[in-house]
């Protein structure tokens, strides 16, 4: 018999780090699951759903709670999935797609005017989100390949002491955009989102003043926020994608909009189609429009 459960007291730390080693094949620490699954943001904490088989957990899924700005000028609260997981034998049974209608089912009982996924294009679980009513916004993923960039003609440099300052500077300079976006109350949640994450954080300086916050993984420079300034983004990510290759490290990014194909080809990487599953949990559905600026860190 499957049961659903929120939350469930049993299934702490310890398991959930196990179930997602086991589904994902390795990766999760104790570490990683507080920060994706038990840290609090702007005052709530994130669910957990955990489908069992009797008493055995198969399968869950994170919800974070998030806001985005809309167009014109309104906030929603949204829930975000986060790191769903089957357990191999017990994949293909349609766990994935009952755990994101309930989800979203759940987000829009707490108030939400939408459930978010992010999934690449080619992922089995889009089909169970699109069978869920979800509306698709486009974005990419950018992934390092055996091709070596070349030489960038923009110099990288470290920010060490831009921290606080960039924090302030990325809240203001967000109040302008006319997309939507994610949207944080003050520069103290953009920091905690997009600063103060599960690995160490580098604040970059390429070119003259284009600016990068790259969290360095095990072996992965990943892009979480960038603006261009006056460089040319594909330019940006080149120098970027380059400085990760000159120390043997992968890079990746992720985002929305026209920057990402001219990008991957100028720095060499593989580009990935991929969808903002968005399902309305609010009638009438929020009017989010169809342009998003959505950033790699922003995502979770």
């Amino acid at each position: 018999m499957l049961t659903l459960s929120w939350n469930p007291p049993e299934f702490g730390v310890e398991r959930g780090v196990d179930a997602l080693n086991r589904s994902y094949g390795g990766g999760w620490s104790p570490a990683t699951f507080r920060w994706y699954l038990g840290r609090r943001f702007a005052g709530r904490s994130p669910d957990v759903g955990v489908l069992f088989r009797d008493r055995t957990p198969v399968a869950g899924s994170g919800i974070n709670y998030r806001q985005l700005r809309c167009p014109d000028g309104g906030v929603v609260d949204v829930g975000i999935a986060t790191a769903a997981w089957t357990v191999p034998e017990e994949r293909g049974r349609g766990h994935f797609t009952r755990l994101m209608s309930d989800s979203a089912a759940r987000a829009g009982e707490v108030g939400c005017g939408a459930f978010l996924a992010f999934v690449t294009a080619d992922n089995p679980s889009r089909k169970g989100l699109a069978r869920c009513g979800a509306q698709m916004i486009p974005s990419a993923y950018l992934l390092s390949t055996p091709a070596v960039p070349e030489a960038s003609p923009l110099r990288v440099s470290t920010e060490p002491d831009g921290a606080a300052a960039l924090a302030v500077g990325a809240h203001d300079g967000a109040e302008g955009t006319d997309a939507t976006i994610f949207h944080y109350r003050d520069p103290d949640d953009w920091s905690a989102q997009i600063l103060e994450r599960a690995h160490p954080v580098e604040v970059l300086r390429v070119g003259a003043d284009a600016l990068a916050v790259v969290e360095r993984t095990v072996d992965t420079d990943r892009l979480q926020w960038w603006t261009p300034g006056s460089e040319a983004p594909p330019e940006v990510i080149a120098g970027l994608a380059a400085r990760a290759a000159e120390e043997e490290r992968k890079f990746f990014a992720f985002g929305t909009g026209a920057w990402t194909r001219p990008s991957a080809r100028a720095a060499r990487l593989e580009l990935r189609d991929g969808s903002i599953a968005c399902i309305a949990t609010s009638d009438p559905a929020p009017p989010f429009g169809d342009r998003w600026q959505v950033h790699s860190g922003d995502r979770m």
